[in-house]
C-alpha cells in the first residue's frame, strides 16, 4: 500500500510535544510512504523534506536519520535559519542544536533519471529537551 504526504503546518502530531509534515519543495514528486519507509525525491537545491515541529516549550536537540538505501547529500535548517549541508551516507546526524520551533531535513541531490529516489528513511531518532 502506498500513501502520499503533502501536509501543512502542523502536519501530524505524534504527541503534545512533537509533530511532523513532509513536503515536495522543488522535487518532481511528492514524498511518499511506501513499504513502511518515507521517500524523499531529488532536487539539487532543495528536494523533498520532512519538517519536525516542536510544541509546548520543548526543544529539539538532536536528530539521527538512518537511510535504508538510495543515499545522497542532504541538508537541514533549524528554526528558519541558515542551511547546513550534509554529505551522503547511511546515517545523517544533526546534533548540538536547540530548535524551539522546527527542524527541516531535506534531500539535495542533483541526480536524475529513471531511479530518482535518493533518500529512504527506515528510522528517525529525535531527542527532545523539555523546558520546565
Amino acid at each position: 500500500m502506498q500513501y502520499r504526504l503533502q501536509l501543512n503546518l502542523p502536519g501530524i502530531s505524534l504527541d503534545s510535544n512533537i509533530g511532523f509534515g513532509s513536503f515536495k519543495n522543488s522535487s518532481g514528486s511528492d514524498p511518499e510512504i511506501n513499504t513502511n519507509q518515507l521517500r524523499l525525491y531529488h532536487d539539487a537545491i532543495k528536494g523533498g523534506s520532512i519538517i519536525i515541529y516542536a510544541s509546548n516549550g520543548v526543544s529539539i536537540t538532536d536528530i539521527v536519520v538512518n537511510a535504508s538505501n538510495k543515499i545522497g547529500p542532504a541538508g537541514y535548517i533549524v528554526d528558519g535559519g541558515a542551511q547546513i549541508n550534509l554529505a551522503g551516507g547511511n546515517t545523517y546526524t544533526i546534533s548540538g542544536i536547540n530548535a524551539t520551533s522546527q527542524v527541516e531535513f531535506f534531500q539535495r541531490d542533483s541526480a536524475s533519471g529513471k531511479e530518482n529516489i535518493r533518500l529512504i528513511f527506515s528510522r528517525l531518532h529525535i531527542l527532545l529537551q523539555i523546558q520546565q
